[in-house]
């Protein structure tokens, strides 16, 4: 029996968005906190990363508000590059698009912070 099913393509909030020209790098970032990490201790409390598979999978403008709200408070945000897609070329062009669409997104909306990207990408990022 067939059913009429669709499916959801993840990510495309971030379609026709500009993509950066110029990119700040992090080289280390295993110090730093989550974004949504409660503080501790040890915190460095102006600063917080954001993993870059958790923004690829927005498709929520409310959900992004709610993230982009909460970061606006650090002084530094690092969006952390946990995941690279199989060396595919075609792949590969369209997630560096992403990720450079995402990174401006976040320069763009959140201007009284300095925006970086993890460097364990910088030599495949093109601007």
């Amino acid at each position: 029996m067939l059913t009429n099913k669709t499916y959801k393509l993840f990510g495309t909030i971030w379609d026709k968005l500009d993509i950066a020209n110029d990119i700040k790098y992090m080289d280390d970032d295993s110090y730093i906190n989550e974004y949504d990490d409660d503080f501790n201790l040890f915190d460095n409390k102006s600063i917080r990363k954001i993993n870059i598979s958790r923004l690829l999978g927005i498709n929520d403008y409310e959900y992004l508000n709610e993230i982009v709200s909460n970061l606006k408070s650090y002084h530094e945000i690092l969006i952390s590059i946990d995941y690279v897609p199989l060396n595919n070329k075609t792949i590969r062009k369209f997630y560096n698009k992403r990720v450079l669409q995402i990174y401006k997104y976040f320069v763009d909306n959140i201007s009284d912070s300095i925006i970086y990207i993890s460097s364990n990408i910088k030599d495949q990022l093109q601007c």
